[in-house]
C-alpha cells in the first residue's frame, strides 16, 4: 500500500521529498557532530551545532507550513461535505442506507463462513 503524503505548491514549494531531504541533512549532521566530538575542536563543535540547529528550525518551520496547509484543506473539504449534506439529505440517506446494507450483507456471509 502506498501513502502519499501532502505537498504545499506554490511560491515556496514545499514537498514532502524537500522534508525528507532536510531531515536526512539534519541526521548526517548529528552523525558528523557524534563522530568529531571526541577528536574535534571545540569551534568546529559549536559550529557543527549551530548548523544542526538552523537546518532543524529550517525543517521544523517547513513542517509547520505544510501542516498549516493541509489543515485548510481539511476544513475546506469538511465544508464542501456539509454543503453536499445539506443539499442532498435524501440522496445521502439512501447512500448510507446502502453502505449498511452492504456492510451486513458482509458480515453475515463472513460469519456464515466461520461457522
Amino acid at each position: 500500500m502506498t501513502i502519499e503524503t501532502p505537498s504545499v505548491t506554490g511560491t515556496g514549494e514545499i514537498t514532502s521529498s524537500k522534508i525528507i531531504k532536510d531531515i536526512k541533512t539534519v541526521a548526517e549532521d548529528a552523525d558528523g557532530l557524534l563522530k568529531n566530538s571526541v577528536s574535534a575542536v571545540t569551534g568546529q563543535i559549536s559550529d557543527l551545532r549551530a548548523k544542526a540547529g538552523t537546518k532543524m528550525e529550517e525543517v521544523q518551520s517547513q513542517f509547520e507550513g505544510t501542516c498549516a496547509s493541509v489543515a485548510g484543506q481539511a476544513k475546506d473539504m469538511v465544508g464542501n461535505a456539509q454543503r453536499y449534506v445539506k443539499q442532498n439529505p435524501w440522496r445521502v440517506l439512501g447512500m448510507a442506507a446502502a453502505a449498511g446494507v452492504l456492510l451486513g450483507l458482509m458480515r453475515s456471509h463472513r460469519c456464515r463462513d466461520n461457522s
